[in-house]
């Protein structure tokens, strides 16, 4: 085993760095990591919505694309990691380009779901306020 601190070890990393940053691969490799990232959490959205958890958007464009994405990934047979690295290049990008503006129209369905609340003892509706 290499001490952590030995100098060689760390010309190593700081060699792998430098090339990874000369070469373009660095910043794809980050890219991967966050594609890999926004395809657990869109993954968990699309779960709650299924169950009934999360307020369930329309098949719009953007959503039925990132469905198509998502959908076949099986977390207990793949990472994220590499069910991204499986992806065609246009997946990547899809799901990187459409995925914020997805969870927008998420979270705005979940706020407009919410807004309106009856309370048990009242017939009539009460609007309640989100913000502090």
């Amino acid at each position: 085993m290499i001490a952590r601190d030995d100098p060689e070890a760390r010309r190593a990393r700081v060699r792998d760095g430098l090339s990874a940053l000369a070469t373009g691969r660095f910043a794809e490799r980050l890219r991967m990591e966050a594609a890999a990232s926004l395809l657990v959490v869109v993954h968990r959205a699309l779960q709650l919505a299924r169950s009934g958890l999360w307020v369930r958007l329309g098949t719009d464009a953007p959503g039925a694309a990132l469905e198509r994405i998502v959908g076949s990934w099986q977390p207990q047979s793949l990472t994220a990691a590499e069910y991204i690295e499986g992806l065609a290049p246009g997946q990547v990008s899809g799901l990187m380009e459409l995925g914020p503006i997805w969870a927008e129209s998420m979270l705005a369905a979940e706020n407009a779901g919410s807004a309106v609340r009856r309370p048990r003892h009242a017939g009539r509706s009460v609007r309640v306020s989100r913000r502090a």
